[in-house]
């Protein structure tokens, strides 16, 4: 439903951190922050009003004409700096192709025995098996 959508209702609630702005973003809808002191995620690099709408509490039966007041333009200027930002609030996992982490990975491999025997990798790194720890 939220990627259906042009605007996104994100209150700021009880909690310090709210979800609701993240899951605007994700799903590339404008956010509609309705909060008279909410602390923004990334507010020291990010410009929320390029990409976001606020209305104070006070407002909150004027949300209708507020957003109905922002022009076409307006509205397609904020969903593309929504997707240029988008990338600071999506959790991204490890590369699948990294070649240190997979090197790294190959070498504790090693050192735990899973490639070959404990007596071979003492014999070549010189240490007793029981001294070595894997690398981080």
């Amino acid at each position: 439903m939220l990627k259906n959508s042009r605007f996104c209702l994100c209150p700021s609630g009880y909690e310090v951190a709210s979800p609701r702005v993240v899951e605007a973003i994700y799903a590339e809808c404008v956010p509609v922050l309705i909060s008279d002191s909410y602390v923004l995620p990334f507010s020291d690099v990010l410009d929320w009003k390029a990409f976001s709408v606020s209305a104070a509490i006070k407002d909150i039966p004027h949300i209708k004409k507020i957003l109905m007041g922002i022009s076409q333009n307006q509205y397609l200027r904020l969903h593309r700096r929504v997707k240029q930002v988008q990338w600071h609030f999506v959790i991204n996992g490890p590369p699948k192709s990294d070649v240190v982490r997979r090197s790294v990975d190959l070498v504790n491999r090693i050192i735990r025995g899973e490639l070959f025997p404990p007596r071979t990798i003492g014999a070549v790194c010189g240490k007793n098996r029981q001294e070595q720890k894997p690398l981080d």
